[in-house]
């Protein structure tokens, strides 16, 4: 067993012995602190294939509406199909009285509920505001849920499930979220994507593993042994997103791309096309076959090649 899952289990462990309360303000279940910095994988294909490296960190505090927010930064890199690209972005949350975390939504210009920790909100949905038409509806679905992912066993988290709502209406697709004790965020999980926590700087202290070195990625980097079609980049978008799939050196089928909406109907055709091994990209910036913009939501692009058919789900909001 590596170093780092050996560490995770070990302060999981000790977490466990904690008391715990559903109102209680400890264990902390979404540490802010200055420094604190978390490592994460992401993992696609039902979690056998490399997909990228995300850190956060928090590395400042800021003053929003006369309230001081944690700013917390974020790295995707190592990404499979963009090799040396960095995505960066920025969220910023407090906590209350009560431990409850909110963040800021840049949509209404005001901080919203993000996580809650208290009784009366378990099975109760409340919304955050990503955009005028678009919301996370967020549930806390349970407390005291063990998780268990490559990393190692975590007892006693706080699990919800955040799912689209656009113009109030949900999309179908789930992601669910765990929060350990004394760690934060640790997993997400949605449509075959797996990603958690491997490692952090916490309070001073190192967990896990903090290096995801290259020697460590050699394993997830394989070629597929059939084509595979990635999440599209940025998701939601609103002028042009990217979709990427990658090719096995002995695939040698056509590749059909397209895109059709919740009905069923294809609006979008790409030209049918033989690619040579490796990773592929191309845009689509919202249009149809005649040029003309299509509505905002949900829509599905599917990549088909020989025996081979797979789908994904693209957000557009303009």
């Amino acid at each position: 067993m590596k170093r780092h899952q050996l560490a995770l289990i070990a302060i999981a462990a000790i977490v466990a012995l904690l008391p715990h309360s559903l109102f209680a303000q400890e264990p902390d279940y979404f540490p802010m602190k200055i420094g604190n910095k978390w490592f994460y994988k992401h993992l696609t294909n039902l979690g056998n294939l490399h997909w990228a490296n995300k850190t956060v960190e928090i590395t400042d505090t800021t003053a929003i509406n006369g309230k001081i927010f944690f700013v917390f930064d974020e790295k995707l890199y190592d990404i499979h199909y963009e090799p040396g690209k960095v995505h960066q972005s920025k969220s910023y949350y407090r906590k209350l009285g009560n431990g409850d975390v909110v963040r800021f939504s840049a949509a209404i210009n005001d901080e919203q509920l993000y996580y809650s920790f208290l009784g009366d909100s378990l099975y109760r949905p409340y919304f955050f505001c990503l955009t005028p038409r678009w919301k996370w509806q967020i549930t806390l679905t349970g407390y005291r849920v063990a998780v268990r992912n490559p990393a190692g066993y975590f007892p006693n988290c706080f699990q919800y499930d955040f799912r689209y709502s656009i113009d109030g209406h949900l999309v179908p697709e789930t992601y669910f979220i765990a929060l350990a004790p004394n760690l934060g965020f640790i997993n997400e999980i949605a449509e075959g994507d797996w990603n958690f926590l491997v490692g952090a700087f916490l309070n001073g202290k190192v967990v896990g593993d903090t290096l995801l070195t290259n020697v460590e990625e050699s394993s997830f980097t394989l070629r597929p042994s059939s084509p595979i079609l990635y999440q599209n980049y940025p998701n939601p978008f609103r002028s042009q997103t990217t979709l990427f799939y990658s090719l096995p050196n002995t695939w040698r089928e056509l590749i059909h791309v397209s895109v059709f909406d919740l009905l069923g109907c294809e609006i979008k055709t790409f030209t049918p096309h033989k690619a040579l091994d490796g990773q592929h990209q191309f845009l689509w910036n919202g249009t149809d076959n005649l040029g003309k913009e299509v509505k905002n939501g949900i829509y599905i692009a599917r990549l088909r090649s020989g025996p081979i058919q797979q789908t994904i789900k693209i957000c557009l909001t303009r």
